[in-house]
């Protein structure tokens, strides 16, 4: 079966060859990562341009297609002066006063900021479950021409704003009803009040950004929020980029959403703000120019070589962290110590965003602020179809005591599954060894207790018609015995007993066909690294993680919540 691409902006490594050309002269800044615009030169001026769909919501998309693209060729130090929309209709929005009311949104948008609508096509598209727009910004460059990529080593690195605006006022949008039964009626109200009425133009702080000498990049933040901008930065400029996860602005109704539908607010489309690049030099003149147009402002880290051993210049400034010094134990990184492998660090807090892949002491250093090639706002309409759940027994729905390395010890198991390896056992000793295996899952069932919200999870999607299954390595005693002493009810139960077992997929795949369910439209839910495996190998549409509170598995993970209750709220505003 050949590849195919997830939902959601495809990553540049993957189609860069395919677009990536000889250019013309004329064109001075052509494709490439990160870079918000293209730069041409016509008759002795220069001009940006940009293109930018909306895909995610069909909630005034006409002022959000004027809006994105004006802020993409904003940052190139360019006045967005024409605009051209292909509207691809949806069959479901086709009414004449809808389609009247999307094209005035987009003219009056345009007659507010000074734009001219130019052209376009308007056309009723045939299987789009949405209206969408992809639209074009021309704008003029009066000045200098800037580039996400003219970053230098030791600029500082600063946003506006707040991290995930464009993906909050989305989700309170599209969701506003729900939202405000679970966090009340002013949730909604207080965050558009801070947000304010034009929060997604960065206009104003670009222009004013631009007429700075000390100011060497800007870029817009958008799909895939600040972590997957500020990687676009690393990328385009080839520099290293350390910034603080603690310093970036978050709005408590940001917290608060990404919470409910178990998204990073670093990862969440970020429309509205505004990533700088700035010398040191002119840092208090740039901090004073954006207050006086009272846009918020915050420094958030610095860029350097991305050579091992670069030195950071410079003092400390406002909410950059820096590094320990030698007598903490912690050494620069590119200073290699004696026999260490990677230089050595405190937390994955203190170093971040090191560029992956750098030969030398930089390579694969953590990064704490991750990049997302998906964005996190995909997660809300993840499920969309679902038909079945299956769920994990032990550590999920059930809490039970096991001591694992314990039980390696006694089974003289290593790497690998303890029931594969007693199942490859020679009689007699295998079944005394599972036995012994059974019996030490008795003494866990007898203490066991079942996880908060368990039953009112199952309560809910039984109410939601979605079939549910238990799959567990555990036993068909152990697993009736919880079930029936905590009164749960799965359509379908699978256990180790039928001779299918994790991390295989068959069990999972088992229990979907026996729901009459669809592979690709099941969710599985558990806690460890086999319930992906096996959701994966079945081929199950998505998998949840749940109290991976040290976050050892959710990176791989379609959804991670905390517990249960998480869960719970996540599917009483998903589905």
């Amino acid at each position: 079966m050949k590849d195919k691409f997830l939902t959601g902006k495809i990553p540049w490594k993957k189609i860069a060859q395919k677009v990536s050309a000889k250019l013309p002269p004329e064109v001075l800044l052509g494709p490439a990562e990160g870079e918000d615009a293209a730069l041409i030169q016509v008759g002795g001026e220069i001009w940006a341009v940009a293109s930018d769909p909306i895909t995610f919501t069909s909630k005034d998309a006409g002022k959000l297609s004027v809006f994105v693209n004006a802020n993409d060729v904003a940052v190139r130090g360019a006045t967005p002066l024409y605009f051209t929309a292909i509207i691809l209709i949806s069959p479901e929005h086709a009414e004449e006063d809808s389609i009247y009311e999307l094209l005035d949104e987009i003219r009056t948008t345009c007659e507010t900021m000074g734009i001219v609508l130019i052209g376009g096509h308007t056309e009723v598209t045939a299987g789009l479950p949405q209206t969408i727009i992809a639209g074009t910004m021309l704008g003029k460059v009066a000045g200098r021409p800037i580039t996400t990529g003219g970053l230098r080593h030791g600029d500082l690195i600063g946003m506006t704003k707040w991290a995930g605006l464009e993906g909050t006022t989305i989700l309170l949008t599209d969701f506003e009803d729900r939202l405000r039964d679970i966090h009340g009626p002013e949730f909604v109200n207080e965050f558009r009040s801070a947000a304010g009425e034009n929060w997604l133009s960065i206009l104003p702080e670009a222009a004013t950004a631009a007429k700075s000498p000390s100011v060497t990049s800007l870029h817009d933040i958008t799909e895939g929020g600040i972590g997957e901008a500020l990687h676009e930065m690393e990328a385009a400029s080839g520099l290293l980029l350390k910034v603080d996860p603690e310093s970036i602005p978050i709005l408590p109704a940001t917290k608060m959403v990404c919470a409910d539908f178990g998204m990073n607010p670093f990862g969440l489309i970020g429309s509205g703000s505004l990533l700088i690049g700035c010398s040191p030099e002119g840092k208090e003149e740039l901090e004073r120019a954006l207050a006086e147009k009272n846009v918020p402002f915050t420094w958030i880290g610095r860029a350097l070589n991305a050579e091992p051993g670069a030195k950071e210049p410079g003092v400390k400034e406002p909410g950059v962290k820096e590094p320990a010094t030698k007598e903490s134990g912690v050494k620069e990184p590119g200073v290699k110590e004696a026999g260490a492998k990677k230089p050595a660090m405190k937390e994955p807090g203190d170093f971040l965003l090191w560029k992956r892949g750098i030969k030398g002491d930089f390579k694969d250093l953590p990064a704490a602020v991750p990049r997302f090639e998906r964005d996190e706002i995909l997660k809300a309409r993840l499920l969309e179809g679902l038909e079945a759940v299956v769920f994990d027994m032990d550590g999920t729905v059930i809490h039970s005591t096991y001591d694992w390395a314990a039980m390696r010890t006694q089974f003289n198991v290593g790497a690998g599954s303890i029931i594969e390896h007693l199942n490859n056992l020679q009689e007699p000793e295998r079944e005394s060894r599972l036995a012994e295996l059974r019996e030490i899952e008795r003494s866990a069932s007898i203490i066991a207790h079942v996880k908060e919200g368990a039953a009112d999870l199952l309560a809910l999607l039984k109410r939601k018609g979605i079939k549910t299954a238990l799959v567990t390595n555990n036993s068909d005693e152990n697993a009736h015995y919880l079930i029936e002493k905590f009164g749960l009810a799965f359509d379908v139960v699978i256990t180790r007993d039928s001779g299918l077992y994790k991390p295989s997929g068959a069990p999972v795949a088992e229990a979907v066909r026996r729901m009459n369910a669809r592979l690709e439209k099941t969710l599985c839910v558990g806690d460890s690294l086999y319930d992906i495996l096996a959701c994966r190998d079945a081929g199950c549409g998505w998998v949840c993680i749940l109290y991976d509170d040290k976050k050892v598995y959710s990176s791989t993970a379609d959804l991670s919540f905390p517990d249960i209750h998480a869960l719970i709220r996540y599917f009483t505003l998903a589905l």
